[in-house]
């Protein structure tokens, strides 16, 4: 087998799509198995994406076949979400085993990762789940990166530690006691609606008109994805928080921002691999188009029509109106798309404020 998987390896090493480092499995030498994988994907997300400098999670799943190997996934995350960074499969998750995957992995990491901040170097934060094995190999390896254990992973050591037998919590108290957790957990984030309006001119905070009441308004921290109003108060998203994004451009934790031309220069880039100067893509989406509308095929033509003149109907009214009229022949396209995520924002943009 790790005959077969090494000429793999070194066939995908040849191809061009990323690079590859395998460690064979040898029980008498004590030597675990790892497999270390950089696509050209995340090697360009490395190169044009910020956030990979910045922060990165690190998630490890196993029992996904027979050898129970485990799968640990870097990745960052941006305004269009999560974006890969690396990955490694290992047989166990001891930590000599772990850092020998991130050194494995460093070694074909490019040497612009993490946003040219080097693989020896690595990145500002990393956040893990309750693992002293991983937090160990990380500070092994990249020792000037942060440490952080995500909230969901926090609460969910501190649920396991409320009831241990061992620590004798009475079984009435520990809903209580788990809902005190949850609001001292919360401190940080609900540090900006304590302030309220009088701080509306602070940075990154933003004042939002209510749909209901003209002299209730509500105070966003893009920074720290939060809102004064009864839903974003504990760091949820809300509408509030929606058309902030929308209105101004900018990546809120809760919400993915429109992007500017610039930002879709560079993720059809990390997508494609190659951004043509002469904007061949649109040029051939045109060509496509034109081509439709003058073949023999009438019901096409009417299609192509009407699709314009509503393109251009909604255009000028707002943006937003476009949007929402693309988001739905979106959704008529594409099943997955019906699934209800949340509430739709109903804030006029324009009832934001800085």
């Amino acid at each position: 087998m790790f005959i077969r998987l090494g000429s793999i390896v070194k066939d995908y090493n040849n191809s061009g799509q990323g690079k590859a480092a395998l460690q064979e499995y040898d029980a008498c030498n004590g030597k675990a198995f790892i497999l270390c994988i950089v696509t050209s994907l995340m090697c360009r997300v490395h190169e044009k994406i910020s956030q990979a400098g910045e922060l990165c999670y690190m998630d490890a799943s196993a029992s996904f076949e027979q050898l129970n190997t485990s799968i640990t996934l870097l990745y960052t995350s941006c305004t269009v979400g999560a974006l890969p960074l690396g990955m490694f499969i290992t047989s166990d998750e001891l930590e000599t085993t772990l850092k020998k995957a991130i050194g494995l992995l460093k070694t074909i990491l490019p040497e612009y990762a993490f946003f040219r901040r080097s693989p020896l170097v690595g990145l500002v934060i990393f956040l893990t789940d309750d693992s002293s094995a991983e937090r160990k190999a990380l500070e092994l390896c990249w020792p000037k990166g942060v440490r952080l254990l995500c909230t969901f992973h926090v609460l969910q050591a501190f649920w396991r530690w409320l009831h241990d037998p061992k620590h004798k919590i009475k079984k009435e108290d520990q809903a209580f006691i788990m809902e005190k957790m949850k609001k001292i957990l919360y401190v940080s984030s609900r540090a900006s609606s304590i302030l309220g309006p009088f701080f509306s001119s602070v940075r990154n905070e933003f004042s939002v008109q209510s749909t209901r009441k003209d002299d209730l308004f509500y105070i966003v921290n893009s920074e720290i994805g939060t809102c004064t109003c009864p839903v974003g108060v504990s760091g949820a998203p809300c509408k509030h928080q929606g058309a902030v994004a929308m209105k101004y451009h900018i990546a809120i934790l809760n919400f993915i921002p429109s992007l500017t031309p610039q930002d879709r220069m560079v993720y059809a880039y990390v997508t494609l691999g190659y951004v043509s100067k002469d904007n061949s893509f649109y040029a051939l989406l045109r060509a496509e188009v034109k081509a439709d509308y003058q073949s023999d095929n009438p019901q096409l033509r009417t299609a192509l029509d009407k699709f314009a003149d509503r393109y251009h109907s909604a255009k000028s009214k707002s943006i937003p109106r476009l949007t929402s009229f693309l988001y739905d022949i979106n959704c008529d396209l594409d099943p997955a798309a019906h699934v209800k995520s949340g509430s739709m924002i109903c804030v006029q943009v324009e009832s934001v404020k800085r």
